[in-house]
């Protein structure tokens, strides 16, 4: 298992991730050999490290012992050559299964519970953290990971540039957002509920569930609400919210890597 506080772990000095998706039903009990080889499962899979298994036939007997225990019929989804767990922002000594990226030896990506997959993330940031994560991919050794984090970078700063020199479409920019209660229900207005607050003024009605889209701006309520006839000056636009966004979400890939030698300019 990957020490407590490391949780980018390699083909390389440790074994090979590999996810095993169950059907039809939850394994209650595991194998002595899966209690030994694997990672909390969550909902539908199954996270197991094992020194030595490193090609897919590696974990055939593993996979028949799973079946032959439990009754589930179960498949191999890929091997990776490294995984990042994020850690817990209860705990940061404990990972979320649900919440990691990775490569397969193939070098496609497998991302879950980060920016990438959120509704409210941005296109912009979204396509910004998908190159980075594309850049990343390429890494085979830990030496190669940190050579690559450079590079990562100075694509952040280059989408940083085309923001703050107003080359980003707007609807790149558009963030989206759920009203949670009625507007008057509000002690402080969230950025939805203000942006829906500019939309009643226009005479439209709104209800909590609703999907609000809005643009964060720099003007006295802070957002500017997509479906306004008036079309925001992108001058207005508030780039220094967009770039805290950018920001969060390359940190999302940097933190599970502090285990790596990377300059502390990067963090």
């Amino acid at each position: 298992m990957p020490n407590p506080e490391s949780w980018l772990c390699w083909k390389a000095g440790c074994s090979d991730e590999l996810p095993v998706r169950f059907g039809g039903g939850w394994a209650e009990t595991y194998t002595k050999m899966v209690q030994r080889a694997a990672l909390p499962p969550y909902v539908d899979c199954l996270f197991v490290q094992q020194e030595g298994f490193h090609r897919p036939s590696d974990f055939t007997p593993l996979m028949n012992a799973i079946e032959e225990k439990t009754g589930i019929p179960i498949a191999l989804e890929g091997v990776f050559k490294w995984v990042a767990f994020l850690a817990s922002k209860r705990d940061a000594r404990v990972p979320v299964p649900n919440q990691y990226f990775g490569a397969f030896q193939d070098g496609t990506l497998k991302y879950r519970g980060i920016e990438l997959r959120r509704r409210d993330t941005t296109l912009w940031v979204r396509k910004i953290q998908l190159k980075a994560l594309e850049v990343l991919a390429g890494a085979n050794t830990p030496h190669e990971f940190a050579d690559r984090i450079p590079d990562g970078m100075a694509l952040v700063e280059g989408a940083r540039r085309e923001l703050g020199t107003g080359r980003v479409p707007l609807d790149e920019l558009i963030v989206r957002q759920k009203l949670s209660r009625t507007l008057d229900g509000y002690k402080s207005p969230s950025p939805a509920a203000r942006a829906a607050l500019q939309l009643q003024s226009k005479g439209r009605q709104l209800a909590p569930g609703q999907s609000m889209e809005f643009l964060f701006a720099r003007n006295a309520s802070g957002v500017h609400a997509w479906e306004l006839d008036e079309t925001l000056d992108p001058g207005r636009l508030d780039t220094k919210r967009y770039f805290r966004l950018l920001d969060r979400a390359i940190q999302t890939l940097l933190d599970p890597c502090r285990q790596l030698i990377i300059p502390d300019i990067l963090f």
